[in-house]
């Protein structure tokens, strides 16, 4: 078993600055961006508020919070993704960046198409548990398609396992 050793501890004073105002320039605009869908959320509320309908208030509401859970999902895929790629791709392993980014899209793809289809014929339709059952059937016949067509452009002929040890 190797040991690798860990790098000393960083210097908390010049290199440390600069890598903070790196930080912040990248976090920004994901920050701007996140209180401008408050700010859309909070209209949202004001403007149902309006209308004096506890229905309707409570339906924005519940919205607004089945959207920020979406978005905490998908942005904890987006982050961990992004991790990974950029690790692989700093290592110089640009097929393993290229798996990992494919996974992670196949992987939003799922909980994308599924979620929708699931919602649509189970509530919109009023199918309920049967809506459930054909929205994961056709979500599963989708990726099958999908993955069949990857699978026949034939790059997993050049996958090169290497042994870990």
């Amino acid at each position: 078993m190797t040991h690798t050793r860990l790098p000393d501890a960083p210097v908390l004073i010049g290199p440390a600055i600069s890598l903070n105002r790196a930080i912040l320039t990248l976090a920004l605009p994901a920050v701007v961006e996140n209180l401008l869908q408050t700010v859309v959320f909070f209209s949202d509320t004001v403007m149902i508020g309006w209308i004096r309908d506890p229905a309707a208030l409570a339906a924005v509401g519940l919205a607004g919070t089945l959207f920020y859970l979406l978005m905490t999902i998908f942005g904890a895929l987006a982050v961990s993704a992004t991790a990974l790629v950029a690790r692989a791709w700093g290592a110089g392993d640009k097929p393993r960046a290229q798996t990992v980014a494919a996974q992670a899209l196949l992987l939003c793809g799922v909980l994308l198409l599924r979620l929708p289809v699931v919602y649509f014929l189970a509530i919109t339709l009023g199918w309920g548990l049967a809506g459930v059952w054909w929205g994961t059937a056709i979500d599963w016949a989708g990726r099958t398609i999908l993955l069949w067509f990857l699978f026949r452009r034939g790059h997993w002929k050049t996958i090169v396992l290497e042994d870990e040890e």
